[in-house]
């Protein structure tokens, strides 16, 4: 599986979170990456491989305590929250979902299962611009989550879903390498 790496993330992870692989507390040194919206770190080095190529199986089979990473995005906006700046948050399934308001946290908390939901297909805009870029959100759309990399993308979706569907295509979601700062 091919890994991204996604750069000017602005935020750290909540501490502590849980290595999906072996269920030690990750750490700062060894990669975080993200997976369908949610950041997840490892204990060592020797797990990321692993998790990255069958995400699914090591997030379903986790059975420990405390979270096992940290949405990227406030899900009931849709677009990325900076932990350090969110107002509120809710933990759902081992992952803490971070919020830009208490109206949000009310709002998923009514509904969490309707706003954990991810689709199986993505498009990842980011793919294009690693270092430079910033991601800022994402719509769903037909099946598939199109995640953006600048405040450009979401006006043209909004415009004509169709056809930037039909232009960015989707793919099974993947795991991308991603650098916290």
């Amino acid at each position: 599986m091919i890994t991204m790496l996604l750069a000017a993330m602005a935020f750290a992870p909540p501490a502590p979170i849980h290595c999906p692989v072996m269920g030690g507390t990750a750490k700062d040194s060894q990669p975080f990456v993200l997976y369908k919206g949610v950041v997840y770190g490892f204990c060592c080095g020797g797990c990321v491989g692993g998790f990255e190529s069958t995400p699914d199986k090591f997030i379903k089979a986790y059975q420990g305590e405390g979270l096992l990473g940290f949405s990227a995005y406030d899900v009931v906006e849709m677009t990325v929250v900076d932990p350090k700046k969110a107002v509120a948050y809710s933990d759902y399934n081992k992952v803490r979902y971070y919020f830009l308001s208490k109206e949000n946290k009310s709002k998923f908390d009514a509904n969490a299962k309707q706003f954990a939901a991810v689709p199986e297909n993505e498009s990842f805009e980011a793919e294009g611009a690693l270092v430079h870029s910033k991601l800022t959100g994402y719509r769903d759309y037909n099946g598939t989550r199109y995640y953006f990399c600048c405040e450009g993308c979401l006006p043209n979706f909004q415009k004509d879903a169709a056809a930037f569907a039909k232009e960015h295509g989707s793919a099974k979601a993947k795991v991308y390498r991603i650098e916290l700062k």
